[in-house]
């Protein structure tokens, strides 16, 4: 509803909340709720996983995200992260997008502490909405596992469920460029 003017709230009773707006004309009622809130799915130790600076996941973001193709029915509306072993003690994070007419692809690499490979595709949308949620501070864990993708940064955890559809090997691309 479209809300303007003041918002008065008022107790019903011990068990209801009520919002009234639009000089009184508009209400909107809040009942009690003792059901308990379900926690945000949280990754499993197996999961592959990168840890980086935020300025860093926030630089690589903006570096791609404009390349994504805005056209919802698009199989290329969708940004794509990798974690890849890159060499001995190093592991890789690529985030890749593309319009048809653009690729856009930036690397970060980081420590790793185990073997990690995995990949994900993300709504452009969800991507801008966790940078947009997370400090620009410390580092960001980002996770992959069972058709999810989280993001934990200090008292933090964000998930989103991957999107399904194939992106298009970028790197076929890329090759055939010549």
């Amino acid at each position: 509803r479209k809300c303007s003017g003041i918002l008065k709230a008022e107790n019903a009773d011990e068990n209801t909340l009520l919002l009234k707006y639009n000089g009184g004309k508009a209400k909107t009622v809040l009942t009690k709720n003792n059901t308990v809130f379900t926690d945000v799915a949280t990754e499993q130790e197996s999961y592959p996983y990168v840890e980086l600076p935020m300025a860093s996941m926030k630089q690589l973001t903006k570096e791609t995200l404009f390349a994504a193709d805005m056209d919802l029915n698009s199989k290329m509306h969708a940004i794509k992260m990798d974690i890849a072993d890159d060499e001995e003690g190093i592991v890789k994070f690529v985030i890749s997008a593309c319009n048809g007419r653009v690729i856009a692809r930036r690397s970060a690499y980081a420590a790793k502490a185990g073997t990690f490979t995995g990949s994900v595709t993300l709504l452009p949308e969800q991507v801008k909405s966790t940078m947009d949620m997370l400090s620009a501070e410390g580092n960001v864990r980002i996770a992959f596992g069972d058709g999810k993708v989280f993001f934990r940064q200090e008292r933090t955890a964000i998930c989103f469920q991957a999107i399904a559809t194939p992106y298009p090997n970028l790197d076929t691309i890329i090759d055939n460029r010549d």
